[in-house]
């Protein structure tokens, strides 16, 4: 009986390292597939305001507005050379400022994404009234000592993410219905705040909000893309989730076991 010879044993038996290197490429690969697929189904749930750059953050989403001003009016009440300032007048002054923050770069992405004039016509208009709102807001929050956010929150973040993919009528759709369901939502609560405050410099402030708010509706829903649809269903798409220690440590146990399955079926044959 021919036995080969110790160099040809050697090339027929693989070597330790090359055992060991398929299954930890099969292991390495598993885990970042697990957590891909994870990630992007995952939509992201009960992240802190802290997240959105101010402490604001929880605001201008359209399901819980109402909400937040409620929770505001506890707050505490600052004594300012305009009259008493109340945590639903400061409320105010960060939501007119998260407006501007996104509706003035909508408003100018309408001007290249829409090939609509009336659309761009509005875009237009409300970007400008934004800026001059912004102006404003920022002497008034100066001079109250109010901190105002500087940049849009997640909820915004992804209406003009959404936007900016967009070109044409779904942009026109989209553009009209986002802005329309946000103008709404504000449109009661700034009315509220003129009703309670008492403060001179926060009661001008909202008298000439409103106007522009209550102007803004009326010149989304001359489009003629304005639909019914409630505002809940208008929610922004929802951002993937982060990769969690929980999502890493299923991926492991499931690639391992997947590759002690496999060793054992070799070992088998």
């Amino acid at each position: 009986m021919h036995r080969p010879f110790p160099a040809a044993r050697a090339r027929q038996q693989p070597s330790r390292a090359h055992q060991w290197r398929r299954p930890v490429t099969i292991l390495a690969v598993g885990v970042l597939a697990v957590l891909a697929v994870g990630w992007w189904s995952t939509p992201a749930q009960g992240r802190p305001a802290a997240a959105t750059g101010h402490p604001a953050g929880h605001l201008a989403v359209p399901g819980s507005l109402a909400a937040g001003v409620a929770a505001a009016d506890d707050g505490p009440v600052t004594d300012t050379s305009w009259g008493p300032l109340t945590a639903a007048d400061r409320d105010l002054l960060v939501r007119v400022k998260l407006a501007g923050l996104w509706e003035i770069p909508a408003g100018d992405m309408a001007q290249t994404h829409s090939t609509d004039q009336r659309v761009k016509a509005v875009g237009q208009v409300l970007a400008a009234d934004h800026r001059r709102l912004n102006a404003e807001v920022a002497v008034a929050s100066r001079k109250l000592q109010v901190t105002m956010p500087d940049r849009p929150i997640l909820s915004q973040q992804g209406w003009l993410d959404e936007m900016t993919s967009e070109r044409g009528h779904p942009f026109d759709e989209t553009f009209a219905n986002r802005l329309r369901s946000a103008h709404g939502v504000v449109f009661a609560i700034i009315a509220q705040v003129r009703d309670s405050t008492r403060n001179t410099m926060v009661r001008d402030f909202a008298t000439e909000a409103n106007e522009v708010v209550e102007k803004h509706m009326s010149l989304l829903e001359s489009t003629g893309f304005v639909s019914p649809t409630p505002a809940a269903v208008l929610a922004p798409p929802a951002p993937h989730g982060p990769i969690t220690t929980q999502l890493v440590i299923v991926a492991v146990v499931l690639v391992g076991a997947a590759n002690l399955a496999l060793a054992a079926r070799r070992s088998w044959t």
